[in-house]
Parts: structure tokens; sequence; C-alpha cells
């Protein structure tokens, strides 16, 4: 990380440190998303082909700094097509900045929120899904483990790129004795600013119980963000924290909204004010046997039954991905917004 005075422009220092950063096409005060989770206040402003992330210190705690700070070593440790990539990293006073490629699109869920209210198409779903098993397969085999596996943590851009984020949940696991990676330990860390993630968390790391948890973790997690690619909303959406861990401690598995689900799903999202043309998409559309199959093994209440990223990556519904790419002219492109132009209390879900 690189110490530099306080009076700085972050895209000068960019332009001396990274030979493929051209100059800007817009100024450096262009806000295009602002992350208001109490634990990572954070601004992110856009460059050509670049982003800045910046922290306050002054916002934080220390642990919430040391996480930080955790994040950043484990970025610049990752290098794979599917994981978000760190260009570079500056401290400049109280400020913190991360400066990553810029995604275009921004996340699966701002896709869904513009264009996608019932979900993603089939095919593209397999597409994305197989890009983040990819992504986790790396991950998994360097002893780390995600934990924040939703649509707001992949990242897409108008190139078909896919990026896994949000690593700052992250946990690597890292033997006491030589500080190597122990591929076979069991986690029983909770992670305490994980509430952002509470619908899309295992049951055995809700439960926190000395049985603790292992990378199969994300493989729920997974199951729980196919259900949010389809659906256009994720699961336990409608239930407060309490009912949403006794209905996955008992093994309660969500599910794909079609026609096959449809007396199941509609008592469960009554009191969501889901609009009637949304209802009808749901209620007559069929979703493929094998996307409902896959989400169910993901979604699997036992973690010793449910299988393993290695497993799935070659499961029959990837096959859809195969004959699949993300059209970009389907892609939109975030709206930029000046500074001044935001409210205090907006938020857009741009999340790296």
């Amino acid at each position: 990380m690189h110490n530099i005075s306080d009076e700085f422009d972050i895209f000068d220092l960019l332009r001396n440190m990274v030979d493929d950063v051209q100059e800007p096409s817009h100024e450096a005060n262009t806000l295009i998303a602002k992350n208001n989770n109490p634990h990572a206040r954070s601004k992110v402003y856009l460059g050509n082909a670049i982003a800045v992330k910046k922290y306050n210190a002054e916002d934080l705690c220390l642990h919430d700094i040391y996480r930080i700070e955790d994040e950043i070593s484990l970025l610049k440790q990752l290098n794979h097509q599917g994981v978000m990539n760190l260009i570079s990293t500056f401290v400049s006073g109280t400020k913190i900045a991360y400066v990553m490629p810029f995604m275009e699109c921004g996340s699966c869920q701002n896709l869904m929120e513009s264009k996608f209210t019932t979900g993603l198409p089939e095919c593209w779903i397999a597409l994305i899904v197989k890009n983040v098993l990819e992504a986790l397969n790396f991950i998994h085999n360097n002893g780390i483990i995600h934990r924040a596996i939703k649509a707001r943590h992949i990242l897409l851009n108008r190139d078909g790129s896919i990026k896994l984020t949000g690593f700052r949940y992250a946990f690597k696991k890292i033997s006491n004795d030589d500080e190597e990676v122990d591929k076979n330990m069991t986690v029983h860390y909770f992670p305490y600013d994980s509430t952002p993630n509470l619908k899309w968390l295992s049951p055995e790391i809700l439960r926190q119980d000395l049985l603790g948890y292992t990378e199969k973790s994300d493989v729920y997690s997974l199951g729980i963000t196919i259900c949010e690619l389809a659906n256009g909303l994720p699961p336990f959406e409608n239930l407060e924290p309490k009912k949403l861990l006794l209905d996955k401690l008992s093994g309660v598995v969500p599910l794909i909204f079609d026609c096959s689900t449809h007396l199941e799903f509609i008592p469960s999202i009554k009191n969501l004010a889901t609009p009637s043309e949304q209802l009808d998409v749901y209620t007559t559309r069929s979703i493929t046997t094998s996307l409902h199959s896959l989400k169910n093994i993901c979604c699997i209440s036992n973690y010793e039954d449910r299988p393993t990223v290695d497993d799935l990556m070659n499961n029959e519904f990837f096959i859809e991905s195969e004959k699949c790419v993300l059209i970009p002219d389907v892609l939109p492109l975030i709206e930029f917004k000046k500074i001044e132009d935001f409210d205090d209390e907006e938020s857009i879900e741009w999340d790296f």
C-alpha cells in the first residue's frame, strides 16, 4: 500500500504507476455508487476503465480497518480471470483507496433491478454460475472460503467478462504452526459484519456449533444465488431473522418460481407486494428440471451430503452455457451521477 500526501489527484498517480490506465473520460468526482453498510461505508468513483473505491478510516472502527487491510492482502494474492483483481491501493491521511477494473454493467443485482425483474434468462444463469464455480474452485484450492456469494457480488462487463467480488467477508484457512494454508481446517469463526448476507449464509454458519463449516458453505450460498438470479429477488426476502434462521436450520429449500412450484411459492411472497404482471410471468413460465435440480443439491441442509464445487463443475445444466454469451447490446450500462446529485440516504448497490 502506498502512502502519499493529503492533497493528490489519484488519476495522476495512476498514470505514473499503471501502464494500461488511460486518460480518464470522466472527472474524479463522478460518483457511481455508495455503500452504506455501517461496517464498510465507501464510495466508488469512475475513471476510464477503472473504478476507485474510497474509504474514510474516520468512519470505521479499528476492526473494520483490519478487515480492509486483510481484504487488500488477500486480493493481491489472487490472480484469476473470474476474480476481481486489485490494480493498486493508496493511503492519504485517513482515506484508503482501492483501484480496480471498472465493470461497466455493474452487478447481477443491478441487471435484474433495471431490466430483468423476474430473473435472468436460463442460459445466462448457466454462464454466470459456471464462471462463479470456476472462481470458487480457484479460491477453495487456495484455502479461501468466500462467505458472501450473492448476485450483488457478481459483476459483469460489456466484453462478457464475469468477476466475483465481495472478498472482505472471506476467510483464509491458515495453520497456526507454519502459516501455510490448511485445506482440511474446519472453521468456527462467525463474521460479525455478515448481517447483509444472512439470507445467503448456510445453515452450518448460522448454527455456530462445534462442528463448524467448510468450503461447502459457499455451495449453499450459490444455491440461494441461483434462486435469486432465476426469480429476480433472493429467497427468504420477507422473513424476520429469527424465522429465517429456523427455516434454514429445519432444512427448508427455497424455490425457483415457475408453473411447477406456484402453489408453494405464492403464499411465501404474499407480503412482498409483487406486481400482478410479475406474478403472471412466474406462474406461466417453465424452468428446466436441470436448473431446479442444481439449486436443490446446492441447498442441501446437511453440508456433508452437499456436493463440492468440483462435483458441480460438470453438472448437466451447464451444457446450456456452452452455447450462450452475454449480449453486449442487452446489458445496460450503469447510470452515472455527480456527487452533488446523491441524497445521503441513497445507495446504489455496487459492492466490490
